[in-house]
């Protein structure tokens, strides 16, 4: 199962990011980030991480090599 649920909160946490701004930001309903927060997509795409990742400012190569730098 992924983390992506832990990395949005703690990054938001830091950032000050709402999830409107994440969503417009990724290009993502803010329905499919709350599911994603809640634990409620059981595959995370790789697309959907690289966006996430690279919103909160995440090395572009740990995005593509999936590890999760908090």
């Amino acid at each position: 199962m992924h983390k992506i649920a832990d990395y949005i909160e703690f990054k938001k946490r830091i950032s000050g990011f709402t999830e409107e701004f994440l969503a417009m930001q990724t290009d993502l309903s803010q329905s499919h980030i709350n599911k994603l927060k809640n634990g409620n997509v059981p595959k995370l795409s790789a697309l959907t991480f690289y966006k996430i990742v690279t919103v909160f400012g995440g090395c572009k190569s740990s995005a593509k090599s999936g590890q999760l730098m908090y």
